[in-house]
């Protein structure tokens, strides 16, 4: 149960940074719709916070795996496969309207590219 505080407690000042970087550009730029993503600032700020509480949770549920190298780049390739599907949706078909047409490999190569590497280096620096 305490790897999973951990995890949504991580997931939710991630989904915090996310959302504070979409209010300031928000406030740059005097928009508060986002019609490429058929989305308004709220839905945005829900979605990056949804999203972002899924990994933690996925990532303190599987924290216990991140004692070795090799099980913490697993447990990025895993937390990183959600976050993937997210963005593929939102980049190639839309606002949430398209997890049919969503790409299988895109997730994919999101999780092997961004989800190892940031595993292992987050084990390196903790030990």
């Amino acid at each position: 149960m305490r790897d999973l505080r951990w995890g949504a407690t991580v997931g939710l000042f991630t989904g915090t940074v996310l959302s504070l970087w979409v209010c300031v550009v928000s406030l740059l730029t005097g928009r508060t719709e986002f019609p490429r993503l058929g989305m308004s600032l709220g839905t945005v700020v829900a979605v990056y916070y949804s999203g972002a509480l899924i990994v933690g949770l996925i990532i303190g549920l599987l924290r216990p795996a991140t004692q070795t190298a090799f099980g913490a780049m697993a447990v990025g390739v895993i937390a990183a496969l959600p976050a993937g599907a997210l963005m593929d949706i939102w980049s190639y078909t839309g606002p949430l309207t398209g997890w049919i047409e969503t790409r299988w490999w895109f997730p994919v190569i999101v999780s092997l590219t961004v989800g190892a590497p940031t595993g292992y280096l987050i084990w390196r620096q903790n030990r």
